[in-house]
């Protein structure tokens, strides 16, 4: 490979790099967005007398 070819390569390697850092941060505010909701809908069942269970996971 040629000094050219290997900028070409770091290049397309970067870009992937930064659409993974992209695609990881996206998936971590989903999953705490889905754990909030979770939280907030086991504490409204909670003040509306519903008995709940504990699981483990």
């Amino acid at each position: 490979m040629n000094k050219k070819e290997l900028n070409i390569t770091y290049e397309e390697l970067s870009d992937f790099m930064r659409q993974i850092e992209g695609i990881k941060s996206t998936i971590e505010i989903l999953q705490s967005k889905g754990l909030m909701e979770q939280i907030n809908e086991s504490e409204t069942l909670e003040r509306m007398g519903s008995k709940l269970i504990k699981v483990n996971i």
